[in-house]
C-alpha cells in the first residue's frame, strides 16, 4: 500500500468516504464505492444495500467544495476546478446480494504502521521534514520510492476507503493482529489472503499452521463489536493526513502479544 501526501489520491480516498457515508446512511446499509477522476468527468461506482439514496446528488457539490478547504491544494483536484460544475457520471446500484468485498492478498510489514514497509515510512518522513512546498504532492511505495504527483489520464480512489466500516475494520483488525505476529515471530512481513487467517505466510521458524492456530486461539474472544466502534468512530481524514502517526486501533492495549505461545 502506498502512502499519500496530499495528492489526487488523498482527495478521492477522502471523497469516496464521505459519499460511501451518504449513501450507507452512515454505516447502515454495506457500501462499496470508486470514485474515479478522467480529467473531463468524475465517475462515481459501486454498489449498496440501500435501496434509495436520492441525497447523494444534492449534497455531492458540498462534498467537492469542502476539499477545497481541507487540502488547500487547488491542483490536486485537476478537473475538479469548477467545483460543484463538475461532470458527474453516478453508477451506483442497489445490489442485496452482491460480495461486498473479493479476497486479495496483503503484505503486513514488521513495523509501527504494518500496512507500511520500514523503507517506506523512513522516506516518507524524511521528505516531509525537510518539504518546503507542501502545494507538491506525492507518493511513497513499498521499496521507499517517491512517486510524485503526475498528469495521469485517470485517477481512482485506493483500498480501503470508499468502504463501509464492516470491511474497514476487518482490514485494521488484520493490521493489529500483523504487528503481534510479526514481533512475535521476529520476521520482517507476512502475507494473507483476504480476512480468512487460514491463508497466512510468514517466514519464519515456525509452521504457518502453528502460526494460524495461534492466531485463532489468541482472538477467538476478541472484542470485536468494540473495535468496530474504534474503526466508526476514527475520522479517516487524519489517516489520509497523518498516516504515519498512532493509531487507536493499534493500541498496545489491544495487543495480545503477550498470549502468543507455539509449543
Amino acid at each position: 500500500m502506498n502512502i499519500h501526501y496530499s495528492n489526487q489520491t488523498s482527495v478521492l480516498n477522502l471523497l469516496s468516504d464521505m459519499i460511501c457515508n451518504v449513501v450507507s446512511e452512515n454505516n447502515f446499509y454495506k457500501t462499496k464505492i470508486s470514485v474515479c477522476n478522467t480529467k473531463k468527468w468524475l465517475i462515481i461506482q459501486g454498489y449498496t444495500q440501500n435501496k434509495s439514496f436520492s441525497e447523494l446528488e444534492s449534497k455531492l457539490p458540498e462534498m467537492i467544495e469542502s476539499l477545497y478547504d481541507l487540502f488547500n491544494l487547488n491542483y490536486t483536484l485537476d478537473s475538479l476546478s469548477e467545483k460543484s460544475k463538475t461532470p458527474v457520471i453516478n453508477i451506483i446500484v442497489s445490489e442485496k446480494d452482491r460480495h461486498y468485498y473479493e479476497p486479495n492478498w496483503f503484505t503486513f510489514f514488521n513495523t509501527e504502521r504494518p500496512i507500511y514497509s520500514e523503507s517506506q515510512l523512513g522516506t516518507y518522513n524524511k521528505h516531509i521534514q525537510h518539504k518546503t512546498k507542501p502545494s507538491m504532492g506525492f507518493s511513497v511505495n513499498e521499496f521507499g520510492g517517491i512517486v510524485k504527483h503526475s498528469s495521469q489520464l485517470i485517477n481512482t480512489n485506493e483500498f480501503p476507503f470508499g468502504l463501509t466500516t464492516d470491511i474497514k475494520s476487518k482490514f485494521y483488525l488484520g493490521e493489529l493482529i500483523a504487528k503481534d505476529v510479526l514481533r512475535f515471530t521476529k520476521s520482517s512481513h507476512m502475507l494473507f489472503l483476504g480476512f480468512k487467517w487460514d491463508n497466512l505466510h510468514v517466514k519464519s521458524m515456525y509452521s504457518d499452521d502453528d502460526i494460524t492456530s495461534c492466531v485463532l486461539d489468541v482472538y477467538e474472544n476478541f472484542n470485536i463489536e468494540s473495535f468496530n466502534k474504534i474503526i466508526e468512530s476514527y475520522d479517516f481524514l487524519d489517516e489520509i493526513k497523518n498516516p504515519t502517526e498512532e493509531k487507536p486501533w493499534l493500541d498496545n492495549s489491544l495487543s495480545r502479544l503477550s498470549e502468543f505461545v507455539i509449543f
